[in-house]
């Protein structure tokens, strides 16, 4: 009987155990479960590039070629040109913010502000022309390159040291902008100064230099200097226009030493310049001769045998303490001459 009762006592935990227990539906769902490979994450999309394409153009919708435009935003304060076109871009910018500086010779430079969208973004600067600003396409003749502009408008004397130190105020010198109406004018008056500057960076050969001048008062002179060369030696070679006060007249020396120079005057007109009256300045020199114009005028004519070697430009004025005449000039441009020079 005792072996009889065991082996029902097993029967029946058996039994008891194996209702418990999962189901062979549930134990083959749990066989499957485990041979399905966990499917990946969905990737979060990629949000599209902030990219930007700048158009520069005029009043009449005209692209303004070479306009410097400032965009910090961009990650880079520097100046970039815009190209023939007028068009500059860029890619994958940092954020969706744009302050645009815009500038152009010739043009009243603007500011824009904008905020982008994912994806392409273009944006339209229009300039408005500047009335007393000079276009680089109306500084000289067809076929002549341009090799120098300044008008002050910007209320800088680019590549003129001197000017531009007097003018920030870092170091005092006579040289300031005075605005007439709008229209910034190199003032010399300001302080007594006695000194010169050149312009640096360019060396011209062939070339017309053209300015406007005025002239109030008569105890100082002015000169108007070109093909200014420096020697190995440390001296310097200069052509001088003697612009002075209003009654003296006008001459052209030659000038071969930077200290206690020996003048040589070559040319004399004894034309008089008119107090406070603006004139048409034209020095030019082609293949050995120089010449000085004024409204159209040939002045001063001079051949040289022994040229000296392409200079630069630059200025001399004399206003010790006590002198009254005042100085004026306006817009400078130099102009490459293929050919002698025709007002």
């Amino acid at each position: 009987m005792k072996p009889s009762r065991t082996f029902m006592l097993v029967v029946l935990l058996a039994l008891l155990i194996w209702g418990c227990g999962p189901s062979p539906e549930q134990i083959s769902a749990m066989t499957a479960a485990a041979w399905t490979p966990t499917p990946p994450p969905t990737p979060t999309p990629t949000p599209a590039p902030f990219d930007l394409v700048v158009s520069i153009v005029d009043e009449a919708n005209a692209p303004v070629a070479g306009a410097s435009i400032v965009f910090p935003e961009s990650g880079d304060g520097t100046a970039v040109q815009a190209d023939d076109q007028g068009k500059y871009s860029w890619t994958n910018l940092p954020g969706d913010a744009v302050t645009l500086n815009v500038t152009a010779q010739g043009y009243i430079a603007a500011e824009q502000t904008a905020t982008l969208n994912r994806g392409p973004n273009e944006i339209t600067v229009a300039l408005e022309r500047d009335p007393f600003g000079i276009l680089p396409v109306e500084a000289c003749k067809p076929g002549e390159n341009v090799l120098y502009l300044e008008d002050f408008q910007d209320g800088e004397a680019q590549d003129w040291p001197m000017m531009s130190a007097s003018i920030t105020g870092d170091m005092p010198g006579g040289w300031n902008l005075m605005d007439d109406n709008g229209n910034k004018i190199l003032k010399i008056a300001d302080a007594p100064t006695s000194g010169n500057d050149e312009l640096q960076n360019h060396t011209f050969d062939n070339f017309m230099w053209r300015t406007k001048f005025s002239v109030t008062g008569n105890d100082a002179d002015m000169f108007f200097m070109w093909r200014i060369s420096h020697t190995d030696d440390g001296s310097r070679k200069r052509v001088v226009t003697v612009l002075g006060a209003a009654n003296k007249p006008w001459m052209v020396r030659f000038l071969d030493s930077s200290t206690g120079p020996m003048a040589m005057n070559t040319a004399e007109n004894g034309a008089m310049l008119n107090q406070g009256q603006w004139y048409d300045l034209v020095v030019t020199y082609f293949n050995g001769v120089h010449q000085v114009w004024y409204d159209g005028k040939l002045q001063l004519s001079y051949e040289d045998s022994s040229p000296f070697p392409a200079g630069t430009i630059g200025f001399e004025v004399h206003l010790e303490p006590g002198k009254v005449t005042q100085f004026l000039i306006d817009d400078m441009v130099v102009c490459e001459l293929a050919a002698p020079y025709q007002p």
